[in-house]
C-alpha cells in the first residue's frame, strides 16, 4: 500500500511538472512577439525565427506577437507561418525603415495586419492578412513601395493607403473586407490586375487622392465597385465593375478619365455623378445595369470625338430604335442622352451582335477571378 501511495505520489509530482512547464510554454507564447535589431540580433534569442547573415530571417514556426523592424535592407521570409495576435498592435510593425521584404506570411487578429509607417522602397509578396480590426495591410505616409499576390480578408479594410504615394498595387485580392482597397490622400499610385469582391462596402474607394492609375482591376459584388470622393486626375482603364450596386459613384469628383471598363449588371447604376463634372468617358461597355448611368448639376464628356467614338450601350436599340449607322463607322448617327448636359454623341455599335454581348462579358469576368485565385494558390 505504501510502495502505491508512493508511485502516485512521484506521478503526482511528475504530472504537476508537466503541466507547469506546459503553462510557462503557453505563456511564453502568448507573449512572444520579437524584434529585429539594428544589428542584426534577434530579440529575444530563442523567438521562432532564424537567419545566417542578419539579411534574411526566415521563421521556423508561427509566432504569438508582434515582429518590430529596427534593421533596413532585410528579408522576411514568412514561409506560410502565422503571426497571431490578440485583437491589438500590430503582426509586423514598420517605422522609418527602407528596402525591406515581406514574404510568403500570414497575419491574422491584430489591430493592423502588416504596418508600414514612413516606410519606403520595400517589397509585400505572397502575404495573407486575415481578421485584423483596422487593416490587413496599412501604408502610412510611405512611398515607393510594391505590394503584389497579397490577399486581405475580413479586416475592416483590406489594402489602406494613407498619405502614401509612388505605390504599386498589384495582383492582390481583397474579399469579405468592410472596403477591399481604401487610398486616402495618397497619389501617383499604380493599381494593377487586383479584385476585391464581396466586401460589405466599397471594393476600390479612393478619396482626396488623385493622380493614381486603375488597369484591369476586378471589382464584383460590393456596394461600389469603385467609390470616387474628392479625388480628381484618377485614369481607370480596363477594369470590370460587375454584380455591385454601383458599378462606379463618383462624387465631388473632377476631371478623372475613364476608358475602356466594362461596366455591367449592376443593380443600381453602372455610373453615378453627383456634384462631378469635366469627366472623360469613352470606350467602355455599358451592359445591363439598372440604370446605366445618372447624374446631376455637372457636365461631363463621354466620348472621344469622331470617329473614335464614344461607349457602348446594351439598352441603346431599345431606347433608339430607328437609328442607323453612319456608313460603315461603328457608329450609331443618334446621340446616347443621359441628361441635358451629359451626352454620348458618338455612341459605338458593338464587333458582336447583341445577344454575345453579355456571356462575353461574363466569361471574361469569371476568367479573371480563376486566374486570380490560381495566383494567389500557387
Amino acid at each position: 500500500m505504501r510502495k502505491k501511495l508512493a508511485y502516485l505520489a512521484i506521478l503526482a509530482v511528475i504530472f504537476a511538472g508537466v503541466f507547469s512547464l506546459a503553462a510557462n510554454v503557453q505563456r511564453a507564447e502568448a507573449s512572444g512577439g520579437f524584434t529585429i535589431r539594428a544589428d542584426g540580433s534577434i530579440y529575444p534569442p530563442a523567438s521562432n525565427v532564424t537567419t545566417i547573415d542578419n539579411v534574411t530571417y526566415t521563421l521556423t514556426g508561427s509566432v504569438r506577437g508582434t515582429v518590430t523592424v529596427e534593421r533596413d535592407n532585410i528579408v522576411i521570409a514568412g514561409g506560410g507561418y502565422e503571426i497571431i495576435g490578440a485583437g491589438d498592435a500590430s503582426g509586423v510593425r514598420l517605422r522609418f525603415r527602407k528596402n525591406i521584404t515581406i514574404k510568403n506570411l500570414r497575419v491574422t487578429n491584430f489591430n493592423y495586419g502588416i504596418y508600414l509607417e514612413s516606410t519606403n522602397n520595400s517589397v509585400l509578396v505572397g502575404n495573407t492578412a486575415s481578421k485584423n480590426d483596422e487593416s490587413g495591410f496599412c501604408l502610412k505616409s510611405s512611398n515607393n513601395n510594391t505590394l503584389s499576390n497579397n490577399t486581405a480578408s475580413s479586416n475592416d479594410f483590406g489594402f489602406l493607403l494613407g498619405a502614401s504615394s509612388n505605390n504599386t498595387l498589384s495582383s492582390s485580392t481583397a474579399s469579405s473586407n468592410n472596403d477591399g482597397f481604401k487610398i486616402v490622400y495618397s497619389n501617383n499610385s499604380i493599381f494593377t490586375g487586383n479584385t476585391a469582391s464581396n466586401n460589405s462596402f466599397d471594393g476600390i474607394d479612393v478619396d482626396s487622392s488623385g493622380n493614381n492609375t486603375f488597369i484591369g482591376n476586378t471589382a464584383l459584388n460590393n456596394t461600389d465597385g469603385f467609390h470616387l470622393l474628392r479625388s480628381s486626375d484618377n485614369t481607370f482603364a480596363d477594369n470590370v465593375a460587375s454584380n455591385n450596386n454601383y458599378g462606379f459613384n463618383l462624387w465631388y469628383s473632377h476631371n478623372n478619365t475613364l476608358i475602356g471598363n466594362t461596366i455591367s449588371s449592376n443593380s443600381q447604376c453602372g455610373i453615378r455623378f453627383v456634384t462631378s463634372s469635366d469627366n472623360v468617358f469613352f470606350h467602355n461597355n455599358f451592359v445591363g445595369n439598372t440604370m446605366q448611368a445618372w447624374g446631376i448639376e455637372r457636365a461631363n464628356v463621354w466620348d472621344d470625338g469622331y470617329p473614335s467614338g464614344g461607349n457602348y450601350w446594351s439598352d441603346y436599340e431599345e431606347k433608339y430604335p430607328d437609328a442607323a449607322e453612319v456608313g460603315s463607322s461603328g457608329i450609331w448617327d443618334t446621340p446616347y442622352v443621359i441628361s441635358e448636359d451629359n451626352t454620348d454623341h458618338y455612341p459605338l455599335i458593338p464587333e458582336f451582335p447583341p445577344f454575345l454581348i453579355t456571356p462575353l462579358l461574363m466569361i471574361t469576368t469569371l476568367l479573371a477571378v480563376v486566374v486570380t485565385r490560381r495566383r494567389h494558390s500557387m
